[in-house]
């Protein structure tokens, strides 16, 4: 299995604090921040190939990968998009289409998430599962999902939140199969400007709407965190240890 982790962006509703450092090097607890904890989750659950797409202020993050503790005991890869500041995720993600021919799992740059997540989407067989929690009520930042019976049917931010029945996390898990088929969809989409400034979810949506069953895998909302906004980051640097289960033996 590989991974691959989107994180690009440029943060901009955590400003002022993304002006200094990009949202993937917020510290949430003793300095380790947003993607040390998300590499030393997919360590844990033995994924050790990790592509890493980055975009703003790349050689900081770089820098900041190539100095964690347990570097040597990962395979990892950067891949830089140079238009992250003039396109959305789908550019992203399509910079990787070469790692897309193998068992692999996506990953929102901003996810903070306990390894019971990705063994329990992992387990799940179909060619592409997506992982989702369910709320009591959703909001229009949502990336908001209609499934029925472990089915999606429609992703998201425009949904209506009465008709929302999940959220999409923002990992996703494809096999071989599955792989190939978000590769065939990047690339058709990508030839289309309009595409440029898309989520790369309206590719997932595009999917099911050529008649490819994407399965879901309902997480517990204690399992995983989306840092947007300054709250979430404060949220998740209070409960930080609900994520920390993670072997100091395979660290060390």
């Amino acid at each position: 299995m590989k991974a691959i982790l989107i994180s690009a962006g440029k943060g901009t509703r955590l400003l002022p604090l993304t002006e200094e450092l990009p949202k993937c090097l917020m510290p949430l607890n003793n300095n380790i921040t947003v993607i040390e904890q998300q590499l030393r989750v997919l360590l844990s659950t033995n994924i050790k190939d990790v592509i890493i797409i980055l975009g703003y202020k790349v050689e900081m993050v770089e820098e900041k990968i190539n100095s964690l503790p347990f570097i040597d005991k990962m395979n990892i890869q950067i891949i830089y998009n140079p238009f992250f500041d003039i396109s959305n995720n789908l550019i992203s993600l399509w910079t990787a289409k070469h790692y897309m021919d193998d068992d692999i799992i996506t990953i929102n740059g901003d996810d903070i998430f306990h390894s019971d997540l990705i063994k329990t989407l992992s387990a799940d067989k179909n060619d592409i599962s997506l992982s989702i929690s369910i709320k009591n009520e959703y909001d229009m930042d949502d990336m908001k999902i209609i499934h029925s019976n472990n089915i999606l049917k429609n992703v998201g931010k425009d949904i209506d939140f009465d008709k929302a029945t999940g959220e999409s996390i923002g990992i996703i898990k494809y096999t071989p199969k599955g792989a190939i088929i978000l590769r065939n969809k990047l690339e058709q989409m990508v030839r289309d400007k309009a595409n440029h400034q898309l989520f790369y979810l309206k590719a997932i949506q595009s999917i099911v709407d050529d008649g490819v069953s994407i399965s879901t895998v309902e997480i517990p909302s204690e399992k995983w965190a989306e840092i947007d906004f300054h709250y979430d980051l404060e949220f998740v640097q209070r409960n930080f240890n609900r994520f920390k289960e993670v072997s100091s033996k395979i660290l060390s």
